[in-house]
């Protein structure tokens, strides 16, 4: 019921927008995924996907306000975000196999809080002999994989 619910909220708050578009949902590394289709994409993803953060801060605030229970979702306009989850899975398999051949530790870039939890994700879900963590404060957030010892 909730999935249904969360879709109908979404839908809604984009026709309120006067956009057209589908509402695709998925699952993504354990995360119900909510991919919205539409010609507007440039708009509603903003400048280095800004609009699209505030788009699912709005969503995720209505969703809570709706139902009560703190929810774990994300937003995805034409696989914007997809793409950039591709890529983080081919960075974490590449540092995890370094880490596994040096047994030392390898310090991503800095990213994103969504990214970031991405990367914890990549490697719980693969390797059970790596850990991560997170380090840095602000924009400077960065995850360290680490080998288990």
């Amino acid at each position: 019921m909730t999935d249904k619910l969360l879709k109908n909220i979404l839908e809604e708050l984009i026709r309120v927008m006067d956009i057209k578009a589908d509402v695709i949902e998925s699952k993504e590394l354990g995360l119900k995924r909510y991919n919205i289709v539409c010609d507007e994409a440039g708009y509603l993803i903003g400048q280095a996907g800004t609009n699209l953060g505030a788009l699912e801060y709005l969503f995720k605030a209505i969703a809570y306000k709706t139902t009560g229970q703190q929810l774990h979702f994300f937003l995805d306009i034409n696989d914007y975000r997809q793409a950039r989850i591709d890529f983080l899975k081919k960075i974490a398999l590449e540092a995890s196999q370094e880490v596994l051949g040096t047994n030392r530790p390898y310090r991503f870039q800095p990213l994103s809080a969504f990214e970031r939890r991405i990367i914890h994700a990549i490697i719980a879900e693969n390797y059970s002999n790596l850990s991560t963590q997170s380090d840095g404060e602000g924009c400077s957030r960065r995850v360290m994989l680490l080998p288990k010892e």
